[in-house]
This record gives C-alpha cells, sequence and structure tokens, in this order.
C-alpha cells in the first residue's frame, strides 16, 4: 500500500502489466497478492484516476485523490462535442441511473447497458460519442463522473469482463475532504516521486491548467534544483534523499504504462534520439521498455506459451555482460510475479504500441 500511494497510483489499463509495476517494485509478491489486495481484502481500489484513466490506488486514499480530482481546474474546457454529447443535465441523470442500478451489486457493462436501457430509454444507450475508433453511448461516458462523485467504483472481473460496484457497498462511507489541500498534497506527492519537475510537468501529468498548476506550486515549501542541466522544483524534505543515486549502469524492465515512464520528465532526456520514432511520439507509455540508467534504453515484449513466460530484449546499445545477467533476473522476477517459468532471449523487437 504504500508503495502505490507513494508512486501516486499504479496504472491499471491492462491488469498484468499493473501486477507487472507493482511487483518489480515490492519484493517476493506475486499476482495473487495483488488480486487478494483487491478483491478480497478491498485494501486496494480500481478506478478511474490522474487524467481519467484506469489506476490501482490504496482504498484508504481514495478519498484524497478524488477530492483533488474534483477540485482541480481542467487543462481545457469542454469541447462543443464533448458539451452535445453529454449536456449536464442528462449527465446527472446517468450518474444517478448508474447508481441506482448498481443497487443489487457487481454488474458488467451489458448488464449495465440493459438496466440503464429500461430506466432511461433509448437515448441513454445509443451509441453515438467516437471513442476509440467506435462509438460510446452516452451513459459510458458518464461512468467517470459517477466514480469521480465517489459512487462507483470497479469490481471483480467476470473472465474478461469488468464490473462495477457501489462504492459505499465495496468500501463504505468515504471521508469528506479539502479539496485545495488535497490538491496540494497530491502535487506534493508527484514533486517527490517524479521531481525535479516544473509547473509544466504536473500540469501535464495531472491534466490541469499551467497557470493553476504554477499557483499550486507556489503555495507549497520547494527547493529549486538542477540535474544535469535540467532545472525543477523537489519538496525541501526530498533534496538531501534525492541525492542517493543508484549505482550506473542499472537496468530495468517496464511493462506498458509503466508509472515511471508515464511520469518521468524531461521527455528529451527520458527518450533519447535513439529511440525509435513511435516512441519520441508521446509519453512512450503504450509500450515495455528497457530503463538502463532510467532513461529508456531499449524495448522488450512478453509472450505466454502454456506455463511458460518468453521474454525478449532489444537494448538499444550493447549492453555489458553484468547488465544482461541483470536483464536476466528482472526477466525471471517477471515470470515469478506472473507466476510463469521464463525463457529469456535477445534480439529485435518490433515498436508496437497497446492501444
Amino acid at each position: 500500500m504504500d508503495v502505490v500511494g507513494d508512486v501516486c497510483g499504479i496504472h491499471a489499463q491492462i491488469a498484468t502489466s499493473a501486477e507487472i509495476s507493482l511487483g518489480l517494485r515490492v519484493e517476493g509478491i506475486t499476482r495473487q497478492d495483488v488480486r487478494r489486495a483487491l478483491w478480497e481484502e478491498r485494501r486496494l481500489v480500481k478506478t478511474y484516476g490522474a487524467r481519467g484513466t484506469l489506476h490501482l490506488l490504496p482504498t484508504h486514499e481514495l478519498a484524497l485523490w478524488l477530492a483533488a480530482l474534483r477540485a482541480k481546474v481542467p487543462a481545457h474546457p469542454p469541447t462543443s462535442a464533448e458539451r452535445d454529447a453529454l449536456p449536464s443535465e442528462r449527465r446527472d441523470k446517468l450518474v444517478m441511473a448508474i447508481h441506482a442500478a448498481l443497487e443489487a451489486g457487481p454488474l458488467t457493462r451489458d448488464e449495465l447497458h440493459l438496466e440503464i436501457g429500461q430506466r432511461l430509454g433509448d437515448w441513454a444507450t445509443a451509441a453515438t460519442f467516437p471513442a476509440f475508433g467506435g462509438h460510446w453511448p452516452h451513459w459510458q461516458i458518464a461512468l467517470r463522473h459517477a466514480a469521480l462523485d465517489g459512487l462507483i467504483v470497479f469490481g471483480p472481473s467476470r473472465g474478461n469482463r469488468v464490473t462495477y460496484v457501489r462504492t459505499e457497498a465495496w468500501l463504505g462511507a468515504l471521508e469528506g475532504l479539502d479539496g485545495q489541500a488535497a490538491l496540494r498534497e497530491v502535487c506534493r506527492r508527484f514533486l517527490q516521486a517524479y521531481g525535479p519537475a516544473t509547473h509544466l510537468e504536473f500540469a501535464r501529468w495531472f491534466a490541469t491548467s499551467p497557470r493553476a498548476a504554477r499557483e499550486l506550486m507556489q503555495s507549497l515549501d520547494l527547493v529549486e534544483i538542477e540535474v544535469d542541466g535540467w532545472r525543477g522544483w523537489l519538496p525541501r524534505g526530498a533534496v538531501e534523499a534525492s541525492a542517493d543515486a543508484s549505482p550506473g549502469g542499472t537496468v530495468r524492465l517496464m511493462p506498458q504504462y509503466d508509472c515511471y515512464v508515464v511520469g518521468g520528465f524531461p521527455r528529451d532526456q527520458l527518450i533519447p534520439r535513439q529511440a525509435p520514432a513511435q516512441l519520441r511520439q508521446g509519453t512512450a507509455a503504450p509500450f515495455a521498455v528497457l530503463l538502463v540508467d532510467g532513461v529508456v534504453g531499449g524495448l522488450w515484449e512478453r509472450h505466454v506459451r502454456g506455463t511458460r513466460l518468453d521474454v525478449r530484449v532489444d537494448a538499444f546499445a550493447p549492453l555489458s555482460s553484468q547488465q544482461q545477467r541483470e536483464v536476466e533476473r528482472q526477466a525471471e522476477r517477471v515470470g515469478e510475479i506472473l507466476e510463469l517459468h521464463t525463457e529469456v532471449s535477445f534480439g529485435k523487437v518490433e515498436p508496437r504500441a497497446h492501444l
């Protein structure tokens, strides 16, 4: 729980990537420990976090994140298409219908679709909003609003189908927190984990306006420092800890949507020129990457074949024998997390993003 909180949540767009991201940071745990914390102990919760993306958060910090997300200044006003797709009066009706439909317990998206159609009619279920190469119904756009209001979270999946549950039924009542205090705490944690950074980096990471991010950082007790020509800010108490750098030559295997790759700045230092163009076009988050001294230094891929996990690693520059052995140990650790036997090879990996 401490690790998930310290890194500002674990990205959970891909469940396996979330399990690997957390397993690589906590010695000895496997995917079963993550699943147990989510669906049995309920000490972790899956919901929509920063930038509206899926995250795992510590349950005892859910109220903090929701308060901050509700209080933030959006990066830009809603587009006309967004306003037309979900006017505020219809949004409220959909949110209440979603909450009411979940009274009986967890429902899949298909089950919610039927329930909401019966309650509100065809306008709520018509697939008209362009999204991910297709179209979403109006009620599905309202899911994030219901989560942001603290009314719903994700429940245990049924096979490959996600479910939703009422927050109070699954976790109990959430405490009310001051939004501005929550924003300051979230900003401080971002700088603690991913700093030094400027207000522009925080604005991009939290999807807020640069002006609001600057004002927020000005309200904190920060120290400006320089690292390799990059000037940014850290919480005052974090400066001494940041001096304890890892030894040179360290390598790490990071899965798709790992929080470090999403939160690391500046981009031109995190993703070097020798990286494929596909990685330099955005955050590189959709790619499984090899880090060398904290910098993207290669790609890797994994394939499950029965009880075996095949891991193939493609470094942008030759690795030392010690680095190759460490990559092999990292791959074996990924296998332990996924409870599979690992076979490692080195060779070409095509830069295919997970979308």
